[in-house]
């Protein structure tokens, strides 16, 4: 388990610094809780990790600053509201008790939330979300490690292990080992996305980086669209509780806009 240290750096503020045996250079991490994380490699002095730092300043300023606008865009989930993820229809409802509790079975997502408190406060708003994550990872288990399999047989991959995971920094990685980690927030994107996150994370079983030859074969395995829809990816925050699964590729922007919670 890796160990940090809390600094305060000057214009930036806390920022968590931690040492690593394995990185080769310095990397700074925006969590979405908005922690500052800098990894330094022990090959590095920590006063020039630091003024790494500094100098990415007006970076880290801005990664805060968009985190905190897509933070007030996110929507409110309200009793009385539903809404359908991809396998779910989603009900939120306020009752009685004293309790916050949600039921996920039979493809129906049940949110209860106590009339007492305010549906829109923090405490609320983060019971739903709980309950949504449990919803995508049922059906991130049920559907990913299948899709995994047909993309790795369709191109002549090794099917390696698949582990769903709460991560909200990477939408996938692949170890060492070559097993594939994926997010369960994937369960929000159109399916054209899911899949070239798979393959990019196939990808990496035969070329460890990002190299040309990376960006090649994974270049051809996407009909020459990686850069197009690498490009579509980076429009959708991870932070974000919105679905999008019903998009398509085609006049994706305006279907974007229209298939949101409101």
């Amino acid at each position: 388990m890796k160990k940090y240290e809390r600094i305060t750096v000057k214009d930036i503020g806390p920022v968590w610094v931690s040492r690593s045996r394995t990185a080769h250079k310095v990397r700074i991490i925006i969590k979405p809780s908005g922690e500052v994380h800098l990894t330094i490699p022990y090959s590095i002095p920590v006063t020039r990790g630091i003024e790494f730092a500094e100098k990415k300043k007006d970076w880290i300023l801005k990664h805060l600053e968009n985190q905190q606008e897509q933070k007030q865009q996110t929507p409110h989930f309200l009793p009385g509201t539903g809404f359908n993820t991809r396998m779910h229809q989603v009900t939120i409802k306020s009752h009685t008790q004293n309790s916050f509790y949600y039921v996920v079975e039979h493809q129906v997502t049940q949110i209860f939330i106590p009339d007492s408190e305010p549906p829109e406060s923090q405490r609320a708003q983060d019971w739903i979300k709980k309950a949504l994550e449990e919803t995508w990872r049922r059906e991130a288990k049920l559907m990913l490690p299948e899709r995994v399999m047909k993309l790795s047989d369709e191109n002549n991959f090794p099917y390696p292990k698949t582990t769903i995971r709460n991560a909200k920094t990477r939408w996938g990685s692949c170890s060492s080992s070559g097993n594939i980690n994926l997010s369960l927030y994937l369960m929000r994107l159109p399916d054209a996305l899911i899949d070239f996150i798979i393959l990019h994370e196939l990808t990496h079983l035969i070329h460890p980086n990002h190299s040309e030859a990376f960006h090649s074969h994974l270049n051809s395995l996407c009909g020459g669209k990686e850069k197009a829809l690498n490009k579509w990816l980076r429009t959708f925050k991870m932070d974000d509780y919105r679905m999008y699964y019903a998009i398509n590729t085609k006049n994706s922007n305006e279907e974007k806009q229209g298939n949101t919670i409101k």
